[in-house]
């Protein structure tokens, strides 16, 4: 896996020019890029743990790397046996919930009280990451993700000289609309590579609607519609 020094490098490849001068804003866009791809590919994560002699159960204390805000129960396994998925449960048979002053997100079983002695086993979602020691996104995704990482690097220095941030960029002849309309163009051409690997749709998904309206046509009746004249209505 690759490591934040390798999405770096990679960058710096990618998208030419010297600004920001910094890491700073390439970390932030490789940042962005990860919680973007983990909407449309989240980590998936299976942990277990011991049951308590409550239908209730805290899915940020059962669970290592919960983020209330973030994950989603996919399934969840109950007794928890050997071999995963042999005894998971329907989803009726569960539910996740809201509970509490602090709205943290609990898992209640509607007919089922697993014990001190069983064990539950639970499929999630959690956010990608990408740290000095490892990138979490799948190996065979990485090209894609660095490229969504370069759009969003572009944006940001498009944005630097459309605003002319920085003493560099105010004092240099550059044109600040050539350049902004070069990163402007870069950015959408490396999302569209990504969207169009990972068969992502940007916008909204196309939604359709089919009406039969029965109404009077013009005059009451004295000039009927061409097609469907009122006696066949």
């Amino acid at each position: 896996m690759s490591t934040q020094d390798d999405y770096l490098a990679a960058l710096n490849s990618l998208v030419p020019g010297d600004l920001p001068p910094t890491d700073t804003d390439r970390i932030a866009a490789i940042d962005m890029a990860m919680t973007e791809h983990s909407r449309h590919r989240p980590r998936v994560l299976t942990e277990t743990f011991d049951g308590g002699g409550e239908r209730i159960y805290q899915l940020s204390e059962s669970l290592a790397s919960w983020d209330d805000g973030w994950s989603e129960v996919l399934g969840v396994e109950y007794p928890a046996g050997d071999v995963p998925g042999e005894n998971a449960l329907d989803p009726e048979d569960w539910g996740v919930h809201r509970l509490g002053a602090d709205g943290s997100r609990w898992l209640v079983f509607v007919h089922e009280t697993p014990g001190t002695d069983e064990e539950i086993r639970v499929s999630y979602t959690v956010r990608h990451s990408c740290s000095i020691s490892a990138s979490t996104v799948h190996e065979g995704d990485e090209p894609w993700v660095l490229a969504l990482a370069a759009s969003h690097y572009c944006r940001i220095l498009a944005a630097a000289y459309s605003s002319g941030q920085g003493s560099t960029i105010a004092a240099d002849s550059v044109d600040h609309a050539s350049k902004r309309r070069d990163y402007e163009a870069m950015a959408d051409a490396y999302r569209k590579q990504y969207a169009d690997a990972l068969g992502v749709r940007d916008g909204p998904a196309p939604a359709a609607a089919i009406m039969d309206q029965d109404v009077p046509g013009p005059g009451r009746g004295l000039f009927p519609w061409l097609t469907h004249p009122g006696r066949y209505r």
